[in-house]
């Protein structure tokens, strides 16, 4: 039994010595069309991005680890006044990456915030929670850099709304799948 334990042992720090820390920035432009309840069933279009920050280690096995930061902005028009987004939320990530350059990650944001300003009022949705499934194929371009699209579904559930000095509960909820440009930097 000793020696099973010291074989795993052996072969367990081996992985970790051989795994690669990799920074995996994916980003996508986004422009959709809304309509706001709060002012009247306005319609708007919002255009912007959302940049995904991802930092984590990459087992020789596959295994991927680490986390994500994921922030979005967004611009628009409503009826002729402003329409601001903007937000951000973080949570860990696990997932899969073949030496072949496909990879699918799960991230479950565990905390995060979007603020939107309507007509000059900013509402800010906080308690943000919710799962994000990556999936990707990157090409390399040297042994430390690659490239490649990347399909994103995502679904946020905000817990609580801020704004005119009061907090409420709410039910709000953001789905989007959208694609991606993700690039992987492997040290």
């Amino acid at each position: 039994m000793k020696k099973i334990l010291m074989i795993f042992a052996i072969l367990g720090l081996s992985a970790v010595a051989q795994a690669q820390i990799v920074f995996s920035p994916g980003v996508t432009y986004q422009s959709y069309d809304q309509t706001e309840s709060q002012v009247g069933n306005t319609d708007s279009q919002v255009d912007g991005y959302i940049l995904d920050l991802r930092f984590g280690y990459l087992m020789p096995m596959g295994l991927y680890l680490g986390g994500m930061y994921s922030m979005a902005s967004g611009l628009g028009a409503v009826g002729g006044n402003g329409d601001d987004t903007k937000g951000f939320s973080v949570g860990p990530t696990v997932g899969y990456y073949s030496m072949m350059g496909f990879y699918s990650l799960l991230t479950y944001h565990i905390m995060g915030e979007t603020e939107k300003t309507i007509y000059s009022q900013t509402s800010t949705f906080t308690g943000a929670k919710g799962p994000q499934v990556d999936i990707g194929w990157v090409f390399p371009l040297s042994s430390f850099f690659s490239i490649g699209p990347q399909i994103t579904w995502k679904s946020i559930e905000f817990s609580k709304i801020e704004g005119g000095g009061s907090e409420a509960d709410t039910n709000y909820k953001q789905t989007s799948i959208q694609p991606y440009i993700s690039l992987w930097f492997m040290f």
